[in-house]
């Protein structure tokens, strides 16, 4: 998985001799402060628009947004603005969106959603520095321009959708907390050999399945081809990252590109060692998850599985089972 370099490992310290009681009422001391720092109302709306969605498929899933006291039957979601408060106030959590199993609270910055966004130039798109008037842009003419604003309200929508309902897919299968990132408390801590493989290829299934979660909302959105567009969009942005990492990802990277998912021309290398999945494996596995339910279903599944198994070169190298192997040789 790779690293956003300025997202530093989060601890939280809470202390457990006082109690059961004490202990609570300090983890909701501790969260309380975060809502006096709401988030902005267009990505609060997108959220409850998301839990719409949420509770249509899962209608047994009761979900708490921004409201104190924690609820023990429901997951809770506290989604604020570290941007305008003292850094002292946000450190635990500011500029990361996890899921804290102990109290099934999901605590997510919005400043996070905007930091993946520049991470991906989503807010810039490809112009031309001549305007010529058959609108041909020869690729030493290309420059990053300022996207539309309703390119990037498209883009923080759906990236809210998926960082949010990730977290969410955390909760519903009961999994340890997790980060939506790699941070650096993937590749250290975990012992060696045989059983820190076990424990590692577990925390990677794990992040597959929270993806998967949000690929499984995708006909009740009913944008299923919207979520595979997207998914698409960020898998091209992560192959040019690869491929052309000194450059903007809004210019033009001697990739393939095509329909359905065009392979590349040399083999790719991933970190399979760590406890997030490199994101690559992610956005292919995403990307595959997402049904359309038309024939391009069983075109994507196919390329992807190819993709999968001829052109990553560490796939599955180190970690065994990471995923579903014998559906992948298909």
């Amino acid at each position: 998985m790779f690293k956003i370099t300025s997202v530093t490992l989060i601890i939280l310290a809470i202390t457990t001799h006082l109690g059961m009681c004490a202990e609570n009422d300090g983890i909701q001391d501790n969260l309380a402060h975060l809502l006096e720092y709401p988030a902005s109302k267009e990505d609060i709306d997108h959220i409850r628009n998301l839990l719409m969605h949420i509770s249509s498929v899962y209608p047994k899933l009761k979900i708490n947004l921004n409201s104190l006291p924690l609820s023990d039957d429901s997951i809770n979601i506290i989604y604020f603005s570290s941007e305008q408060t003292p850094i002292h106030k946000t450190r635990y959590y500011k500029n990361n969106c996890l899921y804290k199993n102990e109290i099934k609270t999901v605590i997510c910055d919005q400043a996070f959603v905007t930091k993946i966004m520049y991470y991906y130039d989503l807010y810039q798109e490809r112009g031309c520095s001549i305007n010529r008037p058959d609108g041909q842009c020869w690729h030493d003419e290309e420059i990053a321009v300022p996207a539309t604003d309703e390119q990037i309200a498209e883009s923080r929508r759906l990236f809210i959708y998926w960082i949010l309902a990730h977290e969410i897919g955390h909760g519903y299968h009961e999994h340890e907390g997790q980060y939506f990132f790699a941070t650096p408390e993937d590749s250290f801590g975990m012992g060696s050999g045989h059983d820190q493989n076990i424990a590692l290829s577990q925390c990677q299934r794990n992040e597959i399945k929270a993806d998967s979660f949000f690929a499984s909302l995708s006909e009740a959105t009913g944008e299923s081809r919207t979520f595979r567009d997207f998914f698409e969009m960020l898998l091209i942005l992560e192959r040019k990252r690869i491929r052309c990492p000194n450059k903007s990802l809004v210019l033009s990277c001697d990739i393939p590109i095509g329909p359905i998912i065009p392979l590349p021309d040399d083999r790719i290398d991933v970190i399979s060692n760590e406890k997030h999945p490199a994101f690559l494996i992610r956005l292919l596995l995403s990307t595959k998850s997402v049904k359309v339910n038309d024939e391009t279903d069983d075109l994507y599944k196919s390329a992807i599985n190819k993709f999968l198994m001829y052109w990553i070169k560490h796939y599955n190298d180190f970690i065994d089972p990471v995923f579903d192997c014998t559906e992948a040789s298909r």
